[in-house]
């Protein structure tokens, strides 16, 4: 439906993206273990519910428009409701643009994100990397690369007025990791592909359009340097 954003009217589509029945839930954290919310988009002109679907954002503690923050509820007869969130707010800088990230506070969870790089604005507060991620929009393409839940924990705290850089995403590595046992009288190699972020986080899925990119392919040759197999790797 349509929603009123500060001064300006913009359509707004919540996700039930946990299948519970009730919108407008929010991410939270019990431990390690994220339990997860619904989902918006916000834009304008018309849009296909498939379209909306793929580039829209998780639902956190505030909801983030455009660099300012906002408070979002659902009313039980579904009205949503969004006023301006009175936080302090401080900034972070995350050296690569589009990036996604999914951070904890507390039990509560923040998504931000940036599609242009450079510093945005954060409120106050102390968190940690839970899941990193980057969305970048190229020649009518979305193209995303979804970290890896838990795969490295990135503490920072963000003060009034100052800057917090953010060290995660690239430079990306291509990593092929190898495990060896011996099974009757020979030995059976797995091979596995990561793509690693430059502190070590891992991230999970290369996505165009909301659908998963294929991963290389793999060549398996003998000691004469004959092809015996081929195939891509696969995610998961």
């Amino acid at each position: 439906g349509d929603v009123l954003i500060g001064e300006e009217k913009a359509k707004m589509i919540v996700f039930d993206a946990n299948c519970n029945g009730v919108f407008g839930e929010t991410g939270s954290m019990a431990g390690s273990k994220l339990t997860q919310g619904d989902k918006v988009w916000v834009g304008t002109g018309n849009i296909s519910l498939e379209d909306a679907y793929v580039e829209s954002l998780p639902l956190g503690k505030y909801f983030l428009h455009e660099g300012s923050y906002y408070d979002i509820s659902i009313t039980p007869e579904n009205f949503a409701e969004v006023v301006p969130s009175d936080v302090k707010l401080g900034k972070v800088e995350v050296s690569s643009p589009g990036f996604l990230l999914e951070l904890r506070e507390g039990n509560d969870v923040l998504y931000i994100s940036n599609t242009e790089g450079g510093e945005l604005d954060i409120p106050v507060g102390d968190y940690e990397v839970t899941t990193p991620g980057f969305r970048r929009k190229e020649k009518g393409k979305i193209w995303e690369l979804q970290g890896e839940p838990g795969s490295t924990k990135i503490p920072f705290s963000v003060s009034e007025g100052n800057t917090t850089e953010v060290a995660v995403g690239p430079p990306l590595k291509l990593v092929v990791n190898h495990t060896m046992r011996r099974e009757g009288t020979g030995f059976v190699v797995s091979l596995k592909f990561e793509i690693q972020g430059s502190k070590g986080e891992k991230y999970k899925y290369l996505r165009k359009n909301g659908q998963k990119v294929k991963l290389p392919e793999v060549v398996i040759k003998n000691e004469k340097g004959k092809e015996v197999k081929t195939g891509h790797f696969e995610y998961g």
